[in-house]
């Protein structure tokens, strides 16, 4: 399975999941204020949208997998200064140069 394929299939499980899990507590009682602080559904009801809008309306054409990847590297960066997204080439790179071989 390729990353965008992963990537996309992972943002419909969470949405469903989110959208299933807070109609069962509605249902079992009443109030949704539980669920709203376990799942952040309606951050990633905005988030999908804004990735469809930058994805039909951005200036240059744009993958899926670019768009996911800069999302990633754009959450990490924004944690701390010492937190980065490492592709899998970086990734290996930096294991080589870590091991010393």
């Amino acid at each position: 399975m390729s990353f965008k394929s992963f990537a996309v299939a992972t943002l419909w499980l969470i949405t469903a999941a989110a959208s299933a899990v807070q109609a069962a507590d509605q249902s079992a009682v009443g109030t949704t204020d539980n669920i709203n602080e376990l799942l952040p559904l309606e951050d990633l009801q905005l988030f999908t949208k804004v990735f469809d809008h930058i994805r039909k309306a951005y200036v240059n054409p744009v993958t899926d997998e670019e768009l996911l990847e800069s999302a990633i590297k754009g959450m990490l960066s924004e944690l701390d200064p010492h937190s980065s997204y490492l592709d899998k080439d970086s990734f290996t790179d930096l294991q080589v140069k870590t091991k010393g071989e």
